[in-house]
C-alpha cells in the first residue's frame, strides 16, 4: 500500500546517496593515487609508454632547472605568492602538491589577514579588471554585470548598444567559474543566434549564476572550495580575440619542444 511505496521510496533514495558517496570516495582517491610521484614511478615500471614519458619528463626537467635558477634570482614575486617555504623543503615537491601548498597558504591568509588576493585567479571579472589596469593585450570586455536581473534585463532589451559592431562571436563568461568542468564560458555567434535561442541562453546564465566550484576529487578540495565560496556570482561579455594592428609590437608566437630543443614558428 501507500506506506510501503513510501518506505521503498525512502530506501531507494538511501541507497542511491550511499552508491554516490561510494562513487565520490573511489574518483577521489583514484585522483589522488594517480598524482602520488610513488605511483606514477611504480606504474612506469609496468607500462613501457607511461616509462619513456617519465624518462623524457625528468631530462627535461634537469635540463631546464639550472635555466629557471638563474632566472628566479631577478625575478621577484609578490609575498602573497610566493610564501610557500612553511611547506616546501626540498626540490623533490610535485606539481600537484605545490598546487596544494599554494591553496593552503592562501586559505590560511583569508582566515588569519583577510587577504582575498586569489581572487585575481579564481574571479574572471576581477582578473580582467587587473589586466585592463595594468594595459595588459586582451580581447575587450564589453560589460561586467554583478546582478543577474540587470545582465538578463541588458542582454534581452539592448545588446546592440552593448556590443555595437563588434566582430563575432563573443562569449559570455561566469565570473566565479574558473574551473574547466564548471563550463563557464559560451559563445555567441551573433545578435540573431541571442535572440532566438534566447531561452537556452537565459536557462545557462541561472544555472551558471547558482553553480558553485567543487573540487571534490581533488587532495586540496577543503582548501580550495573554502576559497571559491567567498566569491560574488557575476558575469561577463568579452570580444573576440584579434591579432592587434598600428604601432608597437605587433606578433605571435607559437612554440614546440622536442628532444630539449625549441622550435619557433
Amino acid at each position: 500500500g501507500y506506506p510501503a511505496a513510501i518506505s521503498a521510496l525512502l530506501l531507494l533514495l538511501l541507497l542511491s546517496g550511499a552508491i554516490e558517496r561510494g562513487r565520490r570516495f573511489v574518483v577521489r582517491r583514484a585522483r589522488i593515487l594517480g598524482q602520488n610521484d610513488h605511483f606514477v614511478r611504480a606504474w612506469s615500471l609496468i607500462d613501457s609508454e607511461s616509462l619513456e614519458t617519465l624518462k623524457r619528463a625528468e631530462h627535461y626537467y634537469n635540463q631546464q632547472l639550472p635555466k629557471i635558477k638563474v632566472a628566479a634570482r631577478n625575478f621577484h614575486v609578490h609575498a602573497y605568492f610566493a610564501s610557500l617555504k612553511r611547506y616546501v623543503t626540498t626540490e623533490k615537491v610535485g606539481w600537484y602538491e605545490m598546487i596544494g601548498y599554494r591553496v593552503k597558504e592562501h586559505a590560511r591568509l583569508l582566515a588569519s589577514d583577510k587577504r582575498d588576493d586569489y581572487r585575481v585567479e579564481k574571479d574572471k571579472c576581477v582578473m580582467m579588471e587587473f589586466f585592463e589596469r595594468n594595459q595588459f593585450p586582451m580581447p575587450k570586455i564589453f560589460k561586467v554585470w554583478r546582478v543577474k536581473s540587470k545582465a538578463i534585463q541588458d542582454l534581452t532589451e539592448r545588446p546592440e548598444q552593448i556590443l555595437g559592431d563588434t566582430k563575432f562571436p563573443v562569449f559570455l563568461k561566469s565570473c566565479h567559474l574558473t574551473q574547466g568542468s564548471s563550463k563557464g564560458t559560451t559563445p555567441v555567434k551573433s545578435l540573431l543566434e541571442l535572440k532566438d535561442s534566447w531561452t537556452w541562453f537565459h536557462r545557462w546564465i541561472n544555472a551558471k549564476w547558482q553553480y558553485r566550484s567543487d573540487d571534490w576529487e581533488r587532495p586540496w578540495a577543503a582548501d580550495m572550495n573554502l576559497l571559491t565560496n567567498t566569491l560574488v556570482p557575476g558575469l561577463l561579455i568579452q570580444g573576440p580575440f584579434e591579432i592587434p594592428k598600428g604601432p608597437g609590437c605587433q606578433f605571435m608566437e607559437l612554440k614546440g619542444e622536442r628532444d630539449g630543443t625549441t622550435t619557433s614558428l
